[in-house]
């Protein structure tokens, strides 16, 4: 996979088309067909991914962390797709705690199963 070996994880502003094409070519590098898929996470529920394929799954922030969604459901997410793309990150602050707790622990999970994070953001990485 050596295409994604020199794009960046981090790209901002979240709108911008490059950022898109990013997202599309890492996306791209999962392989296999694109299709919406249904993951199990914890105590029977069920999270919806839209755009998925083999190893790869594309999320916005707000269905990951405007949902009350915990470790296990995150754990579950990491454990299906070896690279998760978080689409949209908006800029976090007091008026979003909770979306700001639920996004650490979305990070946390990823990072213990080596799972590949590649994030959207509205602000770059310095602000």
């Amino acid at each position: 996979k050596e295409i994604c070996s020199s794009l960046p994880t981090y790209v901002s502003p979240s709108n911008g088309e490059s950022a898109r094409d990013i997202l599309e070519e890492w996306f791209a590098d999962g392989g296999g067909s694109t299709r919406k898929e249904v993951v199990p996470v914890a105590m029977g529920r069920r999270i919806t991914v839209a755009k998925a394929n083999d190893t790869c799954g594309w999320f916005d922030f707000g269905e990951l962390c405007r949902r009350p969604l915990g470790a296990a459901d995150y754990l579950a997410i990491a454990e299906r797709f070896s690279t998760v793309l978080v689409d949209n990150v908006p800029q976090l602050g007091a008026n979003t705690y909770n979306e700001a707790r639920r996004f650490v622990l979305l990070i946390d999970a990823l990072y213990e199963a080596r799972t590949k994070l590649v994030l959207s953001a509205a602000v770059s990485r310095d602000s």
